[in-house]
């Protein structure tokens, strides 16, 4: 194996070489760049969603507003109405939104009422909302 030539003592071969490395670093190179900007995209979208989710929660401690009822026999029907309302959004606003944002800005605006009647559990936790939500999602 010959040595590598630089400078003034380049052959055609080193050169074809040089360039055939060349073409390879630029081509992972932009690999890597399109990876870059669909994470930046997906960071974006991410902000936005958590931004947006925050306000909502604020504005919604702030005004102390009634929350509305949904008592345990409409629960099922809410969420297959909130689900097809999900799909809408997505669709008409061509992003994905977060299951668990989605949930927590649904859980600030409602209350439902838990199947089991013991004491302290008559209302659903935030995290029962968003399993009920991703179990009817499963359906869907």
């Amino acid at each position: 194996m010959r040595a590598k030539n630089r400078g003034m003592n380049m052959t055609e071969e080193d050169i074809m070489d040089m360039i055939a490395k060349k073409k390879e670093r630029y081509a992972r190179q932009q690999t890597r760049l399109e990876d870059l900007k669909r994470s930046m995209n997906y960071n974006h979208n991410d902000i936005k969603q958590l931004e947006y989710t925050l306000q909502k929660l604020k504005r919604s401690r702030k005004k102390k507003r009634y929350r509305s009822f949904i008592s345990r026999r409409h629960v099922s029907t809410f969420f297959i109405r909130i689900s097809r309302l999900y799909d809408y959004l997505q669709h008409h606003l061509h992003c994905s939104f977060n299951y668990t944002l989605f949930c927590l800005i649904v859980n600030s605006r409602y209350c439902f009422e838990s199947r089991t009647q013991t004491a302290g559990h008559k209302q659903l936790s935030p995290a029962t909302v968003l399993t009920y939500f991703k179990r009817e999602r499963a359906e869907v």
